[in-house]
């Protein structure tokens, strides 16, 4: 697992942000096509999502890592049931369980 050089990052997960602010995260490149496949849907299903911007070599990226596991993009934090965040990379698994969760 990696580290968090950025104390803010580290701020976040330590005061357990995730679950005091239910929210749709999605961490992804702009011209990523297996992002944009999920930013279609989550259009088509008019959902309200952050955007967090995880360019390739950017530094951003550890706190990709410190979730998930590795660097990979598109990732979706869903925390709107703070009792069962859903965390998951492949945008088709996440397309799923959007259409699933969401339609």
């Amino acid at each position: 697992m990696g580290t968090i050089s950025n104390s803010h990052e580290q701020s976040l997960i330590q005061n357990n942000f995730y679950t005091c602010n239910p929210m749709i995260e999605l961490y992804q490149m702009e011209h990523c096509p297996f992002c944009a496949k999920v930013r279609q849907k989550m259009e088509e299903l008019d959902l309200d999502y952050i955007c967090r911007n995880m360019p390739k070599g950017s530094p951003k990226r550890k706190l990709l890592v410190a979730l998930g596991g590795k660097e990979q993009v598109p990732y979706l934090v869903d925390t709107t049931n703070p009792k069962n965040p859903v965390m998951m990379y492949e945008s088709d698994d996440i397309n799923d369980y959007l259409e699933k969760t969401y339609s």
